[in-house]
């Protein structure tokens, strides 16, 4: 092997040994970026329980009165706002230790 040859051969190597390090560096360096997170509307859910049967009707007043207050004291929009309706039966539900007798 001649000397040129291998100054040659040394150079090489060193060179692409310093880039390596240079693209390491800058990579370890880099400080990580994230994502920007998207807005998400935390969506408010009220559970209502009441004792009997209500109508249909009766359940969409309660519903568009209750998402209403929601939407203006929360200021959610009204699209972001679950309701759940619970009916229970009177025999289910007790008050004082007393089971609650149905309405006559």
């Amino acid at each position: 092997m001649s000397w040129g040859f291998a100054m040659n051969r040394l150079l090489e190597i060193s060179t692409r040994s310093a880039l390596n390090r240079k693209t390491r560096s800058t990579r370890w360096n880099k400080k990580a970026t994230k994502p920007e997170p998207k807005r998400r509307i935390k969506m408010p859910y009220v559970n209502i329980r009441v004792a009997g049967k209500l109508s249909k009707k009766q359940k969409e007043n309660i519903c568009k009165g209750v998402t209403e207050v929601i939407a203006r004291e929360a200021a959610k929009p009204p699209e972001a706002i679950l309701i759940f309706i619970d009916e229970v039966e009177h025999e289910n539900i007790a008050k004082a230790g007393i089971l609650l007798q149905a309405p006559k």
